[in-house]
């Protein structure tokens, strides 16, 4: 998720400084199914499609980790989404 640079590096340096990975959602409208139709989500305002995306990012995130198929230190360091 886009962040302005000041809060995108306080946030590194808290991630950082905690030891633990910080992970983006991309935008609802740029993830992967996308790319033919508008994405939706029925609320207007940029901070609802962003909570919808950190949502889906989450969902997508769960469900492979249940499945097996992505764990954090195999993750994108710059993504929810589980190659």
């Amino acid at each position: 998720m886009p962040q302005e640079d000041e809060a995108m590096a306080a946030l590194e340096a808290h991630a950082a400084k905690s030891e633990v990975p910080l992970l983006l959602a991309p935008l609802v409208d740029t993830l992967p199914g996308t790319e033919d139709a508008a994405v939706t989500i029925g609320l207007e305002g940029e901070h609802h499609a962003q909570n919808a995306a950190v949502a889906v990012a989450l969902c997508n995130a769960w469900i492979l980790r249940h499945e097996g198929r992505c764990t954090l230190p195999n993750q994108s360091p710059d993504s929810l989404l589980c190659p």
